[in-house]
């Protein structure tokens, strides 16, 4: 162009329209919440990207894409992916864009993918407390399946004070994977704690607002436990465990009976018989059950799936009737016959367990070997008569049982049988 005219005959070049859209674009939501989104953004390099310097993924949504947020921009060219935040809100959004940017800017019209939020919260969530302990849960809690399990790696477990993300909560050690939908825990501390959540978890993260229900803290257990020994040796028990059901019974399905060492926690302990079914309250030891270093007696509430960690407990008192001092005056002075008071000490107790004493001549100290009966008398008398010409044998003592109403003891009180024999001398007629 001069300071007279423009040319008319120009010179000219070609325009080439350089277009670098990304291709193949996929963004699996792993963000299991409802109206949120994360995960990671994967795409193809255009088929011209001799330009490009540079691509930004946003969230975008209006004509002409004017709404958009920025999710991450300036990902360096070859790297193709880049990251959503998780907890990105979904709406308005309707899909995502990547940018490709050149040295001079970022292009006007990207490549796009429509939004799906994936949504991985359980339904349904039953729990029911077989813990009967007090402030203490646990039990089966099942749950059903989200509507899309696809995204979903675990179900995580946790008492809760609340039922938002931001409450206190405290982890029950249970965390199931995907397919499962029901697990086991047994006394977790409830606290003040007072729901069940459970949070789905994706390869990207755990929810942040899980699904919940209400706990039911259910305690059960005996009350007004009572053992009469009525085993009448030293070191041995014997007799009947009674009890009374207190709290939520319909829960329990039996109890367990034990002998417990050094506490009343039930710590080294041994069962005595199989369960009692509610309702019965009360379990029969047998005679002869040794006492050993055991110093209680406990008795457990028993669920569907445990027994509780914390029984009712009652010391148990080892009863035994001691009988002394047992002698026979023999008035028969044959050799090798008996006859003549025997009598004993009996024990001082009004409230003594015995109710008949067993008097027999034995060859065994023991009480174990053969007897020869002589009677059985009410428990507190403590004298019998022995008519004479009773052949002495073999017999070498006295044994007093003591009996109750439960059994005879296996150790006898004992004395020696000393056979008087007198003799006349220088007879004359």
């Amino acid at each position: 162009r001069s300071s007279l005219a423009e040319a008319t005959t120009p010179s000219s070049t070609a325009i080439n329209d350089t277009v670098s859209l990304v291709e193949n674009i996929a963004f699996p939501d792993d963000d299991l919440d409802a109206d949120e989104l994360g995960g990671t953004v994967t795409w193809s390099l255009p088929q011209r990207h001799g330009h490009v310097t540079a691509f930004s993924i946003y969230l975008v949504a209006g004509g002409g894409w004017n709404y958009k947020t920025a999710a991450r921009i300036g990902i360096p060219v070859g790297t193709n992916f880049g990251a959503v935040p998780i907890n990105t809100r979904y709406q308005p959004h309707t899909h995502l864009a990547v940018y490709s940017q050149s040295w001079l800017e970022e292009q006007t019209t990207p490549a796009v993918l429509p939004l799906s939020d994936v949504l991985g919260s359980v339904l349904q969530i039953t729990m029911l407390d077989d813990d009967l302990d007090p402030q203490e849960v646990g039990g089966r809690a099942t749950w059903l399946p989200p509507t899309d399990e696809a995204r979903v790696q675990e179900y995580v477990l946790y008492l809760t004070i609340g039922t938002l993300a931001r409450d206190p909560r405290s982890y029950t050690g249970s965390t199931e994977p995907a397919g499962v939908h029901n697990t086991f825990f047994m006394d977790i501390p409830k606290g003040n704690y007072h729901y069940l959540a459970i949070f789905s978890k994706s390869a990207l993260a755990e929810q942040s607002t899980p699904v919940t229900t209400l706990l039911a803290d259910v305690e059960a257990h005996a009350t007004s436990v009572v053992f009469e020994d009525l085993d009448l040796d030293t070191g041995d028990f014997g007799g009947d465990v009674t009890w009374q059901p207190d709290g939520d019974v319909l829960y329990v399905t039996h109890y367990a009976v034990y002998l417990a060492r050094t506490d009343a926690l039930g710590t080294a302990r041994s069962q005595l018989g199989a369960g009692v079914l509610v309702g019965t309250n009360m379990l029969s030891i047998e005679a002869d059950v040794a006492v050993q270093a055991y110093s209680h007696v406990v008795v457990y509430a028993a669920s569907a799936s445990a027994e509780q960690t914390t029984p009712t407990t009652i010391v148990a008192s080892d009863y035994a009737v001691l009988i002394s001092g047992i002698s026979l005056e023999d008035d028969d002075f044959d050799a090798g016959e008996l006859g003549g008071y025997i009598t004993w000490n009996s024990p001082v107790d009004p409230a003594s367990r015995a109710i008949e004493y067993n008097i027999s001549l034995t060859a065994d100290p023991s009480g174990a070997g053969a007897l020869d009966a002589l009677d059985i008398l009410p428990a507190g008398t403590n004298f019998l008569y022995m008519y004479p010409d009773v052949a002495l044998g073999i017999q070498t003592d006295i044994t007093v049982f003591a009996r109750s109403a439960l059994a005879e003891q296996t150790t006898p009180a004992t004395g020696s049988i000393v056979d008087l024999s007198v003799l006349a001398e220088q007879v004359a007629l």
